[in-house]
Order: C-alpha cells, then structure tokens, then sequence
C-alpha cells in the first residue's frame, strides 16, 4: 500500500483490493503514535498509553500528549506509565534531604523551611533550585566536617552525568551575605553548596546564626543520563 512522504500514512492505491475496514484501521493505527490525543489527568493520559502498549504499540521518542492545556513529551527512558517517562514542562516542588558528610549527627530543619523546584527542559536538562531558611529549631549539626560538609539531595530518581555541574547561589546570615556556589559532581545525586567568597570557604554551622533571616540559596542545570 503506498504511503504519504512525510508521516508515511498508508493509503490504498488503484491496485489494492478494496477492502474498506482493513485499510482504515492501518490509518488509524499509522495516525494514533503521530496526533497530540488529549487527557484530562496525568492517569488518565497513563491508562490509555497502558492500553496503547498492550494492544502491541510501541513507544516512541517524541510522541506527544496534551494533560489539560499542557503538552508532555514522551522522553523514551521507560514505560508509558512511569511519570519520569514524560517531560512535563512545569515547575514541581520536591523536599531535598539536607545532609552531613562527616560523623556526628545530622542538621534538622527543625521549624525552618527547606524547598525544592525543578524543571525538566528536555529529556537529559533539568533546571534546578533550592532554598533553604533558618527557624529558631533548625540545628546544623555536628557531622559539618570534611572536604563538603553540607549537602542537598536532587529530586528523586535524577543522577548528574559525565561532567560535574555548578550551581549558583545566594546566603545571607545577622551580620554577613554573599555569593555561592554548589557543586555537583558526574554520578551524584547532591549537590554541596561552597561559599564564593572568603577564600572559597566552605559552608559550615556558623553560617546559619539568625532565626528567620539566614538563608542558603542555590539555583542550577543538572544533566541526567
């Protein structure tokens, strides 16, 4: 059956046989990986591409779905009904794990707040931000030492790859602010903030001294696999 050039439709020529069902539903099959269907939930949009591989379809690179008024795209890293299976260009909020890498026991937020965003750019770049700030509870700490002392997980499932990332930043405290840094080495799942001034000194307990008003801010690319 001949096709059409750029989507390769089929369509019956003057010598097939007539056979009206049949050719049809190959067009059918030959559009349903290349129109935009639309979902009015992400399970909604899950089901029907379930369905979609067991009936013997296969996903593809590319493929595209509208969930309300926002088109996802289908990124080709895992099943039709894993979510990171989708890039779906909108900010979601994640909690990291705010960590210490030497012995001793581990910083608490206590009644500060730490938050995590990001955003999946295309099917290897997510953007990334944290923000983390003092309560009269939080508690740096006392496993604050070694190379990186502090911290932040990545959202979960996201390892950076092949080169390390660098991540750009704010902290302000009672008596001091300036720049930061954070590093996020290939393979890793955290990122740990540096301070970019003092002679690069990293980022302690005695940063946070001032409940309400001392913040770590960190913003940055991360690639994944």
């Amino acid at each position: 059956m001949p096709t059409t050039p750029l989507n390769v439709l089929p369509t019956p020529g003057s010598l097939d046989s007539p056979n009206g069902p049949a050719q049809i539903a190959s067009l059918a099959a030959a559009l349903d990986t290349k129109v935009y269907p639309r979902f009015t939930t992400v399970a909604a949009r899950n089901t029907a591409y379930d369905a979609f591989v067991a009936a013997g379809g296969a996903m593809v690179r590319g493929m595209r779905a509208v969930v309300g008024t926002v088109e996802h795209v289908y990124g080709g890293t895992g099943p039709a009904h894993v979510a990171a299976s989708w890039i779906e260009p909108t900010w979601k909020t994640y909690t990291p794990v705010w960590g210490a890498t030497g012995a001793g026991t581990q910083p608490s937020v206590g009644n500060g707040s730490l938050t995590g965003r990001y955003r999946v750019i295309d099917d290897t770049t997510v953007l990334l931000r944290i923000l983390l700030t003092q309560g009269t509870t939080t508690d740096g700490g006392s496993g604050n030492a070694g190379q990186f002392p502090y911290y932040f997980t990545l959202p979960s499932g996201m390892t950076n790859t092949t080169l390390p990332a660098v991540f750009g930043g704010f902290y302000k405290t009672s008596a001091d602010e300036g720049g930061l840094s954070g590093l996020c080495v290939a393979g890793a799942d955290r990122i740990s903030p540096i301070r970019a001034d003092q002679n690069n000194a990293l980022i302690s307990k005695g940063l946070l001294d001032s409940p309400g008003t001392a913040y770590i801010f960190l913003n940055g690319f991360i690639e994944l696999a």
